[in-house]
């Protein structure tokens, strides 16, 4: 440095001088001297140092060429009093802006930083936030917090005279080995401990105005095992509480229920929600108004799954709920976690694709179809999965392609995805009030369509039946009906277990081919395998769909009705399913006889069932390439003889507020003409 900036100090000065990398501070020496031309002066090196400072003032080395960068040393030195008058004169002319203060300085080191020191930092608000610096990690501040509560609970002096002769039971060692070993343990685990190692009764005697109401038993095990009572005081000790702080085991008995609990109640610290969460009650409601429902199509693979029509979608489910509640504190993305959080989709399961197949290809880059790995599971239960999807494609292929006679009929049955009355896709309100829903049971020709054998559509809403596997059934009935003619069926299936497969169709199949009233003399089903089951009655929804577009505004049943005798270029066949048509179709096989054929039945593995007239037996097949194998389920009474099931005796009803709010909702929009079917409905019985 070439100037010197220092104050005026008098005759008797000590320094601290550094060079470019070095600190120098001046001290004010404690000693007077009475010399008053000489200043003594203290050089002190200091590394990583640059500024040379005096009570906040900087100045620089008053003779740099004496100094030696050493890691640290003071020099006596001595300059004359005219050196320190031309020093202070330089103070008063320069310019401090151009150093650092002392302050800053000792501000910017944290070398000697206690463990508590705070770091002022400015909140968004601009406030000061203070945060501690520690100089151990946070796991490390932990063990050394706990070391210090375990040590803190060492074994402590125990009973002196004792009727349980407590020390004589348990060693000293032994006590240390308890104690080491409790405090080893979990919170939760230690209230677990306590509370096996002790017992609450009520006391046998009670003096007058006693507010006793109960008393404890403690124990402890030996290194035998034998578990061994003691007193309470010898309890306490052992685990490290004083004699007189019995807290640990009023606290855990405290929080029980009754006093032959096993298990305490589990600790509820962090899980009490925040005071500011909202309530999702006013969402969940809002959500189920719009009557989410199960699909037939993943019934088996995902019970749980509720699903919307496809013309709704979150983003208008949000802003009408902005609409209704406008006071109600809710963002977007809240409202959609609440949609998934209730298994809600709005998938389009009509084009739904095979989850096996998703499964295989994404489980290992190098295992390929052509290169499948024998033994990856998933890659097993694929090539079985695939080969069966084969064998049922090509048998369905076959039935495309084979031009059967007029006594034999081959017809693919599935029922449509729900659609909701009124369906008035331009109109908003319409979409959010609590609709109808319709069923629609297809069997639809598969392949070249002789003159006269249209689809088969047999209609129902929700006011009169369910879709149950008695319902089902019933449509299967009406189509048999239908073609009371044909003597040979073969009917192509889902693998949908609770409509498709089941004992009380199997007992259905064995009726109606046995009934008088058709002329029936084989009925033969196959069963797609699971995500690959397209055939022609999705071909024929699709032409429903259409049908529904091109009408634009269905605002009841018999619209509904006119709309799908519409598709097909008006080829199609419409049962109208009243409540005389839907009987009480049972399950009549008996447990006994299926659990003791051989080889045991597997449904879920039937890929063919075939029933024969005067046969009470049905014939299945678990591989396309098997043999036919017989199956006797029926119940002994029922073998040769089956009653005819009784119908329905009420419609399940529509409730009359849900009509009131749709007709109240659509005012204006749907014609008076049409309020005639909503206002007929029947009233849901009360349970």
């Amino acid at each position: 440095m070439d100037s010197t900036d220092v104050e005026e100090a008098g005759n008797n000065q000590q320094f601290v001088v550094t060079d470019e990398s070095q600190l120098i501070s001046y001290i004010p020496s404690q000693d007077n001297h009475n010399s008053a031309d000489v200043t003594n002066v203290v050089v002190e090196m200091q590394p990583e140092a640059s500024i040379l400072s005096l009570n906040s003032v900087e100045v620089p080395v008053i003779d740099q060429q004496a100094i030696h960068n050493d890691n640290g040393f003071t020099l006596d030195y001595e300059i004359t009093e005219d050196i320190a008058t031309d020093a202070s004169k330089t103070i008063r002319e320069s310019d401090s802006s151009s150093h650092m203060s002392s302050q800053e300085i000792r501000e910017d080191s944290h070398d000697d930083c206690d463990e508590n020191e705070t770091i002022a930092t400015l909140t968004k608000k601009g406030t000061e936030r203070k945060r501690k610096k520690y100089k151990l990690s946070r796991s490390r501040r932990l063990e050394v917090k706990q070391n210090r509560i375990i040590n803190m609970h060492s074994v402590k002096e125990g009973c002196q005279k004792c009727k349980f002769k407590c020390t004589q039971l348990i060693s000293e060692d032994e006590r240390k080995t308890i104690n080491k070993e409790f405090w080893s343990l979990s919170w939760k685990e230690k209230r677990a401990y306590v509370m096996s190692s002790t017992e609450n009764r009520i006391p046998k005697r009670k003096t007058e105005g006693s507010r006793k109401n109960k008393t404890f038993s403690y124990y402890f095990k030996n290194t035998d095992g034998v578990r061994k009572r003691v007193c309470k005081v010898f309890y306490l000790t052992t685990l490290g509480y004083k004699k007189t702080n019995d807290w640990v085991v009023q606290s855990v008995w405290s929080n029980t229920e009754n006093r032959g609990q096993i298990n305490n109640s589990p600790d509820k610290r962090g899980r009490m929600p925040p005071p500011n969460k909202l309530s999702n009650t006013t969402i969940d409601n809002h959500i189920m108004s719009f009557n989410p429902s199960v699909s037939h199509y993943r019934r088996v693979h995902a019970p749980n799954r509720l699903y919307l029509p496809s013309d709704i979608s979150v983003t208008l489910m949000f802003k009408d709920f902005c609409q209704k509640f406008p006071d109600f504190i809710c963002s977007y993305d809240k409202y959609r976690k609440v949609v998934k959080s209730k298994n809600i989709s709005f998938a389009k399961l009509g084009n739904e694709e095979c989850e096996l197949c998703e499964s295989y290809q994404l489980h290992h880059p190098e295992h390929k179809p052509e290169s499948l790995n024998e033994t990856c599971e998933i890659c097993c239960t694929w090539s079985d999965h695939i080969k069966k999807a084969k064998d049922s494609r090509t048998r369905y292929t076959l039935d495309k392609e084979n031009n059967y006679d007029e006594n034999t009929l081959c017809v693919s049955v599935d029922l449509q995805k729900i659609v909701m009355l009124p369906r008035l896709e331009m109109f908003k309100r319409a979409i959010f009030a609590q609709r109808l829903t319709t069923y629609n049971e297809s069997f639809v020709p598969v392949g070249k369509v002789r003159t006269g054998r249209f689809p088969f559509a047999v209609l129902w809403h929700e006011a009169i039946s369910g879709r149950n596997q008695e319902d089902i059934i019933s449509a299967f009935n009406a189509f048999f009906l239908q073609n009371r003619d044909t003597e040979n069926f073969i009917l192509w299936l889902d693998n949908c277990s609770s409509q498709n497969k089941n004992w009380a169709l199997f007992s259905f199949l064995i009726y109606i081919v046995n009934f008088q009233g058709i002329s029936a003399k084989t009925i033969k089903i196959n069963y797609f395998e699971p995500g690959h089951t397209f055939m022609s009655a999705d071909s024929f929804h699709h032409q429903v769909e259409e049908s529904f577009k091109r009408k634009k505004k269905i605002y009841d049943f018999e619209d509904y009705v006119t709309a799908v005798q519409m598709s097909n270029k008006g080829k199609v066949h419409v049962k109208k399913m009243t409540l005389s048509d839907f009987q009480n179709w049972k399950n009549l096989s008996s447990s006994t006889k299926v659990k003791k054929q051989t080889p045991k039945v597997y449904i879920s593995k039937i890929t063919e069932i075939l029933v024969k007239r005067n046969e009470f037996v049905i014939y299945y097949k678990s591989e396309s390439d098997g043999e036919w194998k017989v199956l006797d389920f029926l119940l002994k009474k029922y073998m040769y003889a089956m009653p005819t099931p009784s119908f329905k005796a009420q419609p399940n009803g529509f409730e009359k507020d849900k009509v009131e709010n749709l007709l109240k909702k659509l005012n204006g929009i749907i014609p008076e003409n049409r309020k005639r079917f909503w206002l007929s409905l029947p009233d849901k019985p009360l349970d």
